[in-house]
């Protein structure tokens, strides 16, 4: 008699394998079902697989399949599976239900409980995974779903409804991100009576955080948009639009050439040509005023009162004018002093340098 298992006269019966509730590791499952699945060809068709995985899931797994809905949507098609969904599948198995060396007492347990918190870089999910682990150590589990009849499979004792309700609180109590632990919260989800429906919430909250923060972003580039273009508008006087045309064209202005026409529409007068520098005249001039030698810009009477700012003078070049003794203005070669209350008031910069007389 041979030793060898003939596989080709076997049907499953799912003796070795049973139901999987999660309270195993996944992957010491897995190799009961392969073993009591294999055939004499050694082949496992990727329908009879899920389609065993369906019947046999129960608690603990059956609520974690039924809330992935990737998963959900290859075990319900099954018929058009692949061996990379059966792969995924088994991978989202043995990572949902690890194995666990390092086994702790009760005491241990209670005190992970207290000290349970969400790692900085956690994803919510794997979060999530570590809660349900900490609550089957605890020989406790989470609520029971409900049949379509309204009856509730196997409910809880007070006890487990106690330890669920405390790995619940540290569930949310240690979520790492303050914001959404503060709303979560607020949301009474500590009270909800479920560890999956905690996380649900949790999970729907986060992603509302995270659409108001991208919409939070955009305002705010559109804001600077706006005022990006109030800015052009106010240093150039033109539209941006106007500026990238012009740019984009091969009209192209830089930027101090842009600012020399702005102040020139701003300056209430032009220079005058260089030629015009030198001028004695005392045409214009109102009784009672005096003339003397300037350079400079056309005569500005006081009555005008215009601001000259020396940032709008033009450049001057001084090194071919005469020396100031050689002027015969008293003022201007140094005999005479100015003084304010005998002499009056100086215009400065006119095409001749007035007094004007105190009355």
């Amino acid at each position: 008699m041979s030793d060898k298992i003939n596989y080709s006269t076997r049907t499953p019966d799912f003796s070795r394998s049973g139901r999987f509730d999660g309270s195993i590791p996944a992957s010491r499952w897995l190799a009961r079902l392969a073993f009591d699945l294999k055939k004499g060809d050694g082949k496992i068709l990727p329908e009879e697989f899920l389609e065993a995985v369906e019947i046999l899931l129960d608690g603990d797994a059956a609520m974690w399949l039924d809330s992935s809905k990737m998963f959900r949507d290859i075990i319900d098609n099954r018929q058009q599976a692949t061996e990379n969904d059966v792969e995924a599948l088994k991978e989202a198995l043995k990572a949902e239900f690890p194995i666990r060396v390092v086994e702790r007492t009760e005491g241990n347990v209670q005190q992970e409980i207290r000290s349970f918190k969400q790692f900085p870089e956690e994803p919510l999910l794997t979060y999530y995974g570590r809660a349900k682990h900490l609550l089957r150590r605890a020989y406790g589990r989470d609520e029971p779903v409900q049949v379509n009849t309204g009856m509730v499979i196997n409910p809880l004792s007070p006890l487990e409804k106690m330890m669920l309700s405390g790995i619940v609180s540290a569930f949310v109590e240690g979520l790492f991100d303050a914001e959404l632990r503060s709303l979560a919260i607020r949301r009474s989800v500590m009270g909800c009576g479920s560890l999956l429906s905690a996380y649900q919430i949790v999970q729907d909250i986060k992603l509302g955080m995270e659409t108001e923060r991208e919409v939070e972003a955009r305002l705010a580039k559109e804001r600077e948009y706006l005022d990006l273009k109030a800015l052009v508008l106010r240093e150039f006087g033109r539209p941006a639009s106007t500026l990238l045309a012009e740019f984009n064209s091969g009209s192209r202005l830089n930027r101090s050439e842009v600012l020399e026409q702005t102040e020139d529409a701003d300056m209430p007068f032009r220079p005058v040509p260089a030629k015009n520098a030198f001028q004695i005249g005392t045409r214009n001039m109102r009784h009672g005023e005096k003339s003397i030698i300037g350079r400079g810009e056309p005569s500005v009477h006081k009555s005008r009162k215009v601001p000259v700012s020396s940032s709008m003078r033009p450049p001057e070049d001084t090194s071919s004018l005469p020396s100031n003794s050689v002027s015969r203005n008293p003022f201007v070669n140094g005999t005479r002093t100015y003084r304010k209350d005998k002499d009056g008031q100086l215009c400065i910069r006119c095409v001749s340098i007035t007094i004007q007389e105190n009355v």
